[in-house]
This record gives structure tokens, C-alpha cells and sequence, in this order.
């Protein structure tokens, strides 16, 4: 059985003002998989826009009480000029997603990152620290989804998960079934909707 969870504000995130493609069974799957992150864990979503994938994590740790709990979110906004859908890079961008956050009472458990993700993934790789959550959703060209994988993807833990959205798209599938699926290093794939997990099992 696929785990899911819907949290009490579950119906204001549905609703909120955000271009994600996130669907609202796929906001309960993301929200179950930071409900197992353990108290003092780390998560990491690549790409973050309005703020609507960010609102189910965050949910879900503020419901399950899960405690000191670093949760990056890592975009590039109004950085991503002439590179993102200018929806993406407008000046109201950065402000709607934290509106959102602020809204729904999660904001102070968001860390937002403005960066180029493998920019981010160089600073992260100072601290020493590993991932228990890892959320791909940035760039959605081949190259884009590699390199983001290939940068963050060390960091997570054995038995942490990694996450990649639009499953569906040609260039994720391609990317995920030609290099993350035979990999030794995952296991316990799991597709819901336009997502698709798998858990860390070796270094």
C-alpha cells in the first residue's frame, strides 16, 4: 500500500494561488514521505516556485511534530531570467511563495535557497550533512534532471529517499530509467501519479 498523508490544511493548499503542477494525491504522497523524516533530518526540494510542493512538506512535519527538521528550498526566482518561464522568474514570484508559506503558518519551517541548484549543492556539500528527503523538480531538460541528481544525490542518506516529479516527461523518464533505476545504489521504486521515489540502499 502506497503511503500517503492529508493534512488539516490540506484543503487551503489546494486552493492557494501556484502554478505547481503538483496535484493535490501527489501533495499527500510528498506530505507522507516528510512525515518519516526523523527528528533532526534534512530535506531538500530543486525547485520550488510558488510555494505549493513546499506546503505539503512543511504540512506534514508541522502536523507530525517532527522536530528541528532543515528543510531547503531551492530556486532560482528572479535569478532564472532568460533561463525559467518568466512565471517562474517574475518579480512576484519569490513574494507568493512566501505569502503562501506565511499563510498556512509554515513559513518558519522553510530554509529558501535563491540559487542555481548545483551552486546550492556546492555549499550544501560544506556542512557535512545528509539528506533524508531529496525533492527533483527544476530544470525539466535531460542534462537539467542529470545534473541535479548527480550533485545532490550523494548527500542522501542510506535509507533516505529520493524523489523526482513529472515521471510522465519524456526527458525525467529517459533520465531516471537510464541511470537512477539500474543503479545499484536505489531500490524500493515507487510510482504515484507523476512521481517517483526510490530509497537509498548502499553507498
Amino acid at each position: 500500500m502506497i503511503g500517503l498523508l492529508q493534512t488539516a490544511n490540506f484543503d487551503d493548499i489546494v486552493a492557494m494561488k501556484a502554478t505547481s503542477g503538483v496535484s493535490p494525491e501527489e501533495g499527500q504522497r510528498l506530505a507522507y514521505l516528510a512525515s518519516q523524516v526523523p527528528d533532526g533530518g534534512v530535506i531538500v526540494e530543486i525547485g520550488s516556485c510558488h510555494g505549493r510542493s513546499a506546503a505539503y512538506i512543511a504540512s506534514a512535519l508541522q502536523e507530525k511534530g517532527i522536530q528541528d527538521v532543515t528543510f531547503y528550498a531551492v530556486d532560482l526566482w528572479d535569478l532564472g531570467v532568460g533561463r525559467t518561464p518568466e512565471r517562474h522568474h517574475s518579480p512576484a514570484a519569490f513574494r507568493r511563495f512566501k505569502s503562501n508559506l506565511k499563510r498556512l503558518g509554515v513559513w518558519h519551517l522553510v530554509k529558501p535557497v535563491k540559487a542555481d541548484s548545483l551552486a546550492a549543492a556546492k555549499k550544501f556539500a560544506k556542512q557535512n550533512r545528509e539528506i533524508d528527503l531529496l525533492y527533483i523538480d527544476g530544470g525539466h531538460k535531460y542534462e537539467e534532471v542529470l545534473l541535479d541528481y548527480q550533485e545532490w544525490s550523494p548527500f542522501v542518506r542510506i535509507g533516505g529517499n529520493i524523489v523526482f516529479h513529472d515521471y510522465n516527461h519524456e526527458d525525467i523518464a529517459r533520465m531516471v530509467n537510464h541511470v537512477v533505476r539500474p543503479s545499484w545504489k536505489w531500490g524500493e521504486f515507487v510510482v504515484y501519479e507523476r512521481l517517483i521515489s526510490a530509497v537509498r540502499r548502499s553507498i
